[in-house]
């Protein structure tokens, strides 16, 4: 798990083996690079809240199974090639369920601004419903050619703590958003410096990280 990354360095990809690997374009949501020899997914993107406009994808967490759910990619238009393009890209996203691979899952928390989940598996697929079950897995252990091989309770522990940081995060944006980058104290407005809080205990998170 990571702190916040821009998409523009995300954009950047990475180098394997002297080549530049893509992380895709952050539009498309499920992107399988040229480079992989497999047909699984390299990485997922949630769309980041944007104010006062509903998400394209319901994606969130399912607090009665402290699982992350992911919807299928639906086509953007009517024409042939767009549904054969999504149909092309929820095969690599069930791949990567039945291959037990790993993903980098990117969950937006603010307009340009993503978090890191990485490794993350496909737990569940649910075809009718058009929908499958993230979980974190362990950075080390889960990503040699062994496979998945920690223990679900460990999994939920990994993801709830992935679930407290975008929850964090989240809270941290919409703060700022409203103080318009202010510190409420000293007015001060340099964003790095800021911190949110809550005066109250948040009762309603605290009680879904208990189930």
């Amino acid at each position: 798990m990571t702190d916040l990354v821009p998409v523009r360095a995300l954009g950047e990809g990475f180098q394997f083996r002297g080549r530049r690997v893509s992380f895709g374009s952050f539009y498309s949501g499920i992107f399988r690079p040229k480079q992989l020899a497999g047909p699984a997914a390299l990485c997922v993107v949630t769309a980041p809240p944007k104010a006062r406009r509903p998400a394209p994808y319901a994606d969130e967490l399912d607090e009665s199974t402290n699982r992350f759910t992911y919807h299928f990619r639906a086509a953007r238009t009517a024409t042939p090639a767009a549904r054969l393009q999504a149909a092309a890209d929820n095969r690599a996203l069930i791949a990567a369920h039945e291959l037990a691979v790993p993903l980098i899952y990117f969950p937006g928390v603010a307009p340009g601004q993503y978090m890191v989940m990485a490794p993350a598996f496909v737990v569940a697929v649910g075809e009718q419903a058009g929908v499958v079950e993230l979980q974190a897995g362990l950075p080390i252990a889960d990503t040699t050619p062994a496979g998945l091989v920690s223990g679900e309770d460990v999994r939920r522990y990994a993801t709830r703590e992935a679930i407290v940081r975008l929850h964090q995060h989240r809270f941290r944006t919409a703060v700022l958003r409203a103080y318009a980058t202010r510190c409420a104290v000293c007015r001060l407005r340099e964003a790095t410096l800021l911190q949110a809080e809550h005066i109250i205990d948040d009762p309603q998170f605290a009680a879904s990280l208990d189930t």
